[in-house]
């Protein structure tokens, strides 16, 4: 983990068995900014060798997202029960002596 920025999103390396030999890690980001009561989430994923790029390049919403999408929307009574823009429900706190 490069980088992380609670309820914004984060920096990450990635690499895959399929590159190269000796190719370096790639740098994946994730954005998460408010849309309407959602959050929309963007991807940025640079310095991907440039003979598996096109490969990622579909193969990113074919494999991830549009099964999360997916995921998601048929979660969507759950998700809605979270405050907008956190990627995960706070446990309750309890009071001392309960």
């Amino acid at each position: 983990m490069l980088g992380l920025w609670p309820g914004r999103g984060w920096l990450q390396t990635w690499r895959t068995t399929e590159w190269p030999k000796g190719a370096p890690d790639s740098r994946l980001e994730i954005r998460l900014e408010p849309d309407g009561k959602g959050t929309r989430l963007s991807m940025i994923h640079s310095d991907v060798p440039a003979e598996q790029a096109d490969r990622y390049a579909g193969g990113w919403p074919a494999f991830y997202w549009k099964p999360l999408r997916r995921y998601l929307v048929s979660t969507r009574p759950i998700m809605r029960s979270r405050r907008p823009g956190n990627m995960a429900a706070k446990p309750a706190r309890r009071r001392a002596g309960r």
